[in-house]
Parts: structure tokens; sequence; C-alpha cells
């Protein structure tokens, strides 16, 4: 049981801590889609043969998905009043300036990058990491920042500030559904809330800008 904490901490330090800063100096110039799709690979394999759940049926509508779009609007609206008053210049930049290349990314932006994040920052790391962070309050709060330390990637404060907020909204979606579809279609939300507000050069630099 001691060996097995101890493996589930290094696995942990390994996948979540080192790789994104080490993937910081891009020792390599790897794409960061590349590292993703491997690391999802090897996540999904430890999940098959340790017998944790996949999650990938769709299941039905969760009862709070109202609240789920509520908070959603409240959010699009007060972040666009943001953008409006400091960056102005930025508002809907994206969609107005590179159209097709705005609905490209709407349409592969979740299947690309959403679904494998979610696979591993959701299902797999529930899965894994419940017996070391056994308090749900504590997990989510180290899922939060896990998952702001993948996005130091982007050498900017704003994404990681970002996504840490957004953490805590998808872990409560996952704890409470359990559902990798709709804890995707939410984070999908957001994600497309930033680029067609004009905040994805945060996230994927001059593509965007």
């Amino acid at each position: 049981m001691l060996w097995h904490k101890f493996w589930l901490w290094a696995e942990f330090i390994v996948l979540f801590i080192f790789l994104p800063f080490l993937f910081l100096g891009r020792p390599l110039n790897i794409p960061p889609f590349a590292v993703l799709f491997v690391v999802t690979a090897i996540c999904f394999l430890i999940q098959y043969v340790s017998g944790g759940e996949i999650n990938l049926k769709f299941k039905p509508i969760p009862d709070d998905l109202r609240i789920i779009i509520a908070i959603f609007v409240i959010i699009a609206f007060l972040l666009g009043l943001l953008v409006y008053i400091f960056i102005p210049e930025r508002l809907f930049f994206f969609p107005k300036n590179k159209p097709l290349i705005w609905l490209l990314v709407m349409i592969f932006y979740p299947v690309l990058s959403v679904l494998p994040q979610e696979f591993i920052y959701r299902v797999f790391f529930f899965h894994r990491y419940s017996s070391i962070f056994n308090n749900i309050h504590f997990l989510i709060f180290i899922n939060s920042v896990s998952f702001a330390i993948l996005h130091i990637i982007f050498r900017n404060w704003q994404s990681v500030v970002l996504t840490f907020l957004g953490s805590f909204l998808f872990a409560r979606n996952y704890k409470k559904n359990r559902s990798l579809f709709w804890v995707s279609f939410e984070h999908y939300l957001y994600g497309g809330l930033v680029f067609t507000l004009g905040l994805g050069n945060y996230f994927y630099g001059a593509t965007f800008s």
C-alpha cells in the first residue's frame, strides 16, 4: 500500500508538474498538441490497465445543466465587459479578422484540445489520485492548480489565472456528473468564449493575434 502511494506521488509529480515545466523550456521544440496526444495515450493506457472508468459513453443531460449554462452566461457577460473596458481593441478580434480560422478552431478545438485535456485532468486525475488527495475539496483544489500549471507553457499570467478559475467549474461538473462528454461541453463553452472575445492570443499566440 505504501509503495503504491509512493508510485502515485511520483507519477503525479512527473505528469503534472515536471512535464509542464520541462516543456516550458521547449528543449526539443515539440509542438504542444503532439505532447498532449502522447500524454493522453499514456493516461488512457494506465486508466485501462488499472481498471478505471473510461467514461467515453454519452450520459443523459445532467440535472444541473441549466445552472452550468446560467453561470456561463454571467461569466461571459462579465469577461466581455472586462475586455471592452481594458482591452477594447481585442474584443471579437479573432472572428472579425480571421473568420475562417476562427470557424475551424470552433470545429476542431473540442476534439483536438478539450477532450484530451478533460480525459487527463478529470477522468484520469479523479480516478488515479483520489486516494492520495482523499479530501474531495482538496482534490479539486490540486486539480485546479495542476491545470493552471499546464498552461505556464504559454508564458503569461492571464492563461494561468483563467485556467485555474475555470478548472474549479470543470472539476465540480465532473465530480457531480462523472461524464467526460458534459465536462468537455462546459470546457468547450469557455474555451470558445475566450477565442471569440479575442483572448486566444494568451493561449496559442500569434495565430489568434
